[in-house]
């Protein structure tokens, strides 16, 4: 790791004061927990003046003190000022706009329907028409792999551009359509006897088979990028609400008949993964509001001949029955919605309902936050909040994960280190600030120095007092592949300023620096578009 040169304190002053922050709260002995909450009356419509002796919060039903209470549901927030010039940050409160709170889109291509997906964009860029010059909103896209439409912005024109752009993907992973063998089977056997139709059951089970990998693989590809993306926003402050609509998961997959027929089928049971998944996404204080595109359509299981559900079968009934349940995402979406905080949005066809349900809800925004235990053991804890208000609900994540840290230090393997260089979705998991200087004499090559917030890092008690241990690493992009990786290790008592001398490659776009707390397990990205740095690739004018 390259020290801290003379002559650049200027520099340093500047990174320092603009991310300052208060004193590191990450360590051993006490567990700050923030939860983010809606206050609605029994109307539905936003609280904003709850009081903190109003509310209670039970921590595994026993009363926690309440360390500090804010409402942040203020519809007008003084807008922020841009960074200064030439420092770059993945601070989401201190880029110009709104202080705190955000919403996300996410537009489901794995889950859904063409058609859907169809009506879903066209009612988005009118819903984006519509939104107020100062809203932040980001638009994210959910299909082989989770990508970025438009990452947070003011900038609602840009977004509306890319929204304009946007594609509509066929899904990846389509499913067989069970009732419309049904009714082929139904017709044989009308016309050739029960032995003809029969002749199907073997081809009914087997398509069944392929459903339920097809569903459990979308199952774990979602919530690998819901996850993914609860990382990205894990560092913004505030209440963090996640539009998904799309077709959503299934909680089962049932094969054979729930009617006795095909006696060798199973049920597989996705309870287990839906729930630890929508924990982990709580986590990282991230709201779900669900919205089920199939309202949009008012068609569930589609029949060419009936407007609605297919007609039952007398023979083969119990396989529909199974093939209904089986695609049913209403139990998934009730259980990641309560357990995150959110909302369920279904039987409409006005998918921007459930984004303006959304930005009303964050009108009645609120954040506390407690000192946990001491039993950071990875479990999952109940959390419940009450007011004493009458009248009012609240609506926040029903618990939280007692993190442990690593016994040891842990180091990245060059897998972990490429995961994150390509991952379009970033993480905000760790603060940091980024200022590049011109190397004089020396064409395209710059300093980088990077500041990180020391109130993100994990400090363990040593002989030499509270230290830190983090990587922190550089590498370079480009829309096919990437450059150099540069990775140092370090050791730190409070917050980080880091400094590498970089000659920038031919044909590289982007920057993207990389801190990893090496006990706690937490990251964060900075992407720096390789453009914006010329004014720093540039000699300085000759001073008069």
């Amino acid at each position: 790791m390259r020290p801290i040169a003379c002559g650049c304190g200027a520099v340093l002053v500047a990174l320092l004061v603009y991310g300052q922050q208060e004193p590191p709260l990450f360590r051993a002995e006490t567990r700050l927990v923030e939860v983010s909450f809606i206050a609605l009356d029994k109307h539905g419509a936003p609280v904003t003046d709850l009081r903190k002796e109003e509310v209670t919060l039970l921590d595994k039903g026993k009363a926690r003190q309440i360390a500090f209470f804010n409402f942040e549901g203020a519809s007008e927030g003084r807008l922020k000022p841009a960074p200064p010039t030439g420092i770059f940050t993945n601070k989401m409160d201190e880029l110009a706009g709104p202080p705190r709170n955000i919403t996300a889109i996410v537009l489901d291509s794995l889950n859904t329907a063409v058609e859907q997906q169809m009506l879903v964009k066209a009612q988005v860029m009118r819903y984006l028409r519509e939104l107020a010059p100062s809203t932040r909103v980001a638009v994210f896209q959910l299909g082989t792999s989770l990508s970025v439409v438009h990452d947070f912005t003011d900038d609602l024109e840009s977004l509306r551009r890319r929204m304009a752009e946007y594609e509509i993907k066929l899904p990846p992973l389509p499913e067989g359509d069970v009732n419309a063998m049904v009714r082929d089977a139904d017709e044989l056997i009308q016309v050739f006897g029960v032995k003809r139709g029969f002749d199907f059951t073997t081809t009914m089970s087997s398509m069944q088979d392929a459903n339920a990998h097809i569903r459990e693989r979308r199952l774990e590809g979602s919530l690998q990028m819901l996850e993914a993306l609860g990382r990205h926003l894990s560092g913004i402050p505030g209440r963090k609400s996640v539009a998904w609509i799309g077709g959503g998961v299934s909680t089962v997959a049932i094969t054979g008949s729930a009617g006795g027929f095909l006696p060798f089928g199973d049920v597989q049971n996705f309870e287990t993964k839906i729930q630890e998944s929508a924990r982990r996404i709580a986590q990282d204080g991230v709201a779900l509001y669900i919205v089920n595109s199939a309202g949009m359509t008012n068609r569930r299981y589609e029949d060419p001949a009936v407007s609605g559900t297919p007609r039952q079968s007398d023979r083969f009934g119990g396989v529909q029955t199974a093939e209904a349940m089986s695609a049913d995402p209403n139990a998934a979406m009730e259980h990641m919605a309560a357990t995150t905080g959110g909302r369920v949005i279904r039987h409409s066809n006005d998918m921007t309902w459930g984004i303006k349900l959304v930005a009303g809800d964050l009108r009645g925004a609120y954040t506390l936050g407690f000192y946990a235990g001491d039993e950071a053991d990875g479990k999952w804890r109940d959390v419940k909040l009450k007011t004493t208000r009458g009248g009012v609900k609240l609506l926040s994540r029903e618990g939280y994960l007692a993190e442990g840290v690593a016994p040891e230090a842990a180091a990245w393997t060059a897998e972990r280190w490429r995961q994150v260089v390509f991952n379009p979705v970033g993480s905000t998991g760790i603060h940091m600030n980024a200022k590049f200087e011109m190397v004089k004499g020396q064409p395209g090559v710059v300093d980088v120095i990077v500041e990180v917030d020391g109130a993100d890092l994990y400090f363990r008690k040593t002989d030499k007092g509270d230290v830190a241990q983090y990587e922190v690493a550089i590498a370079e992009k480009n829309a096919t592949g990437a450059g150099r990786l540069h990775i140092d290790a370090g050791e730190a008592t409070g917050s980080v300023v880091y400094r590498q001398r970089w000659p920038l490659s031919a044909g590289m776009t982007t920057l993207r620096i990389m801190v990893h707390d090496k006990f706690s397990g937490r990251y964060g990205t900075l992407d720096v578009a390789v453009s914006r740095l010329k004014p720093a690739l540039q000699p300085a004018p000759p001073s008069d």
